[in-house]
């Protein structure tokens, strides 16, 4: 699988090698084989990147440093061109250092963004937890409300809750012991309806949701024990906030629940 650095180290030596071919070969001058240079790769990067959409931080990076390799090779080849009896001058270098130790920290950050920092270096270089988990460098993330940033899925969430405030369910939730890392703890929901009356046969689903690591996310099915009541036993791997999302449906009823819990280290 291509990583960051990859994609960037091939892009630069292909550019190069494609802009030194074609300065020796044609009667093109630097500047005029840097321009058609940076028409080809605007014209290879962004379709290439709307068909395989790499995420807007990847397609910056490269976009600039392949733009900049164009740049500084057509300032190189241009100053020597016009300089027969003179040394090259600072600029064009002092330039292309500045901007590529800007590009090397930038794909640094997204490097550690996307897949942390490799373990042993994390363990050494990063705050030890007191709670004595396992250090983490990265941030995937967990976007619970993503609705909101779609229309559709938005307004078909508003409908949603509308239809929740006629069926005027009242869902009562929490644990039924201290809940503590790594222990499997219940957790029992109940469901009466505008009556008061138990809401029984449904089918229950609580999504336990990581906000700072989406992979740690558990679905986890509760089981009815008596009309109206479902629980199960839960046991999550890291202590802190936890986002909580409850799924309801019995027959073509629907009815979700969102709230926050916290599990405790010890």
């Amino acid at each position: 699988m291509f990583t960051l650095a990859t994609t960037l180290v091939g892009g630069i030596i292909v550019i190069i090698i494609l802009f030194l071919l074609t300065h020796r070969f044609t009667r093109l001058n630097g500047k005029a084989v840097a321009m058609w240079m940076a028409l080809i790769v605007i014209g290879t990067v962004i379709p290439y990147s709307i068909m395989f959409w790499p995420g807007a931080d990847v397609f910056s990076i490269h976009f600039a440093v392949y733009l900049m390799t164009v740049y500084i090779l057509g300032i190189i080849t241009s100053q020597r061109e016009a300089a027969v009896n003179r040394s090259w001058h600072w600029g064009p270098y002092v330039i292309g250092g500045f901007f590529l130790v800007v590009i090397s920290v930038d794909s640094v950050l997204v490097t550690l963004a996307q897949k942390g920092m490799n373990s042993s270096i994390a363990q050494t270089w990063l705050p030890k937890p007191d709670s004595g988990v396992k250090v983490s460098s990265f941030f995937p993330g967990t976007v619970s409300h993503d609705y909101q940033q779609k229309g559709e899925q938005y307004n078909a969430y508003r409908e949603q809750v509308e239809e929740q405030h006629k069926l005027g369910w009242q869902v009562s939730k929490g644990w039924l012991g201290n809940p503590v890392v790594n222990k499997s703890t219940g957790f029992k929901v109940r469901i009466l309806d505008h009556d008061k009356k138990p809401v029984a046969g449904a089918k229950v689903v609580a999504l336990f949701l990581r906000p700072s690591d989406k992979r740690q996310d558990h679905v986890l099915t509760l089981t009815e024990t008596v009309p109206g009541d479902y629980q199960n036993n839960v046991n999550l791997p890291l202590p802190g906030r936890w986002s909580v999302v409850l799924k309801i449906e019995q027959a073509e009823k629907r009815f979700d629940i969102r709230a926050s819990t916290t599990v405790n280290a010890k």
